[in-house]
């Protein structure tokens, strides 16, 4: 209430109210205190500023020092913005998705214009600079798969190959893991980046041991991972367990998995 009360009429007063837990001097009930509500206080003043038009919400988020309470408030912001507004949260974004505060907002815009047209996230995404490409294509994409697999594959299917087809196969490869980790684990080997390709391999075998562990385990000695990645993803899985019927030997003499 005293937040609502402050970021009404002064929201400066009411961003120090909510950091107080912060500071050097606060007690030890404001820090336990202020860790859990210091989110939560921040929503509510971004949430006013919205009340008071877009405007002045996108200006007051723009003027707060970076940091944590910046990152809040551009998200909460962002994600009021894109539901009535997808393009212009966009372009609002846009100009600030460098910034480290600034990433769950690329994050939400993507999912935002996803959710009404994924051609035109993609197209969005592909327009920023690499890292946060990669964040809205992830979650661009990640949303498409959930919603339309086969056009989502279609799409990627005809991308050039570049880095930024290469980070949407891979959330691709991820999403699709849940329901068909073999058609997935296809789409992560054409990943052309060694590393990405490493990641999104892993990934899909740790879901896919979860779901059906004996098939997992037969693609896995045949998947190309090196033995030291097999073990990794096993233990991740919770599935290197004496005696269950899976071990790996002869590390020093190069050979695969016993079965």
């Amino acid at each position: 209430g005293i937040v609502r009360g402050l970021a009404t009429a002064d929201p400066e007063a009411a961003m120090d109210f909510a950091t107080r837990s912060m500071r050097t001097d606060a007690s030890v009930t404001e820090r336990l205190w202020g860790g859990f509500a210091f989110d939560e206080d921040v929503r509510e003043i971004a949430s006013i500023q919205v009340e008071h038009g877009l405007l002045r919400a996108t200006q007051w988020a723009a003027g707060l020092p970076d940091g944590p309470a910046k990152a809040i408030a551009f998200k909460e912001v962002a994600e009021t913005l894109v539901r009535g507004d997808p393009l212009e949260a966009a372009r609002w974004i846009e100009a600030h998705a460098e910034e480290d505060y600034a990433a769950d907002a690329v994050r939400r815009v993507a999912l935002e214009l996803a959710r009404n047209d994924p051609m035109e996230a993609i197209h969005w995404a592909n327009g920023l600079s690499d890292q946060s490409r990669n964040k809205a294509l992830h979650e661009a994409v990640h949303h498409w798969t959930r919603s339309d697999a086969v056009a989502a594959s279609e799409y990627l299917a005809d991308m050039p190959s570049s880095s930024a087809r290469d980070v949407a196969v891979g959330s691709f490869a991820r999403e699709l893991g849940s329901n068909d980790p073999q058609i997935a684990a296809e789409w992560a080997g054409w990943i052309e980046d060694d590393a990405l390709r490493l990641e999104a391999l892993e990934t899909v075998a740790r879901t896919w041991l979860q779901g059906d562990p004996h098939q997992a385990r037969r693609w896995l000695s045949a998947s190309g991972l090196s033995i030291e990645s097999q073990e990794q993803v096993i233990a991740e899985a919770g599935l290197l367990i004496s005696g269950s019927g899976l071990a790996v030997t002869g590390r020093n003499h190069g050979s695969d998995l016993d079965r």
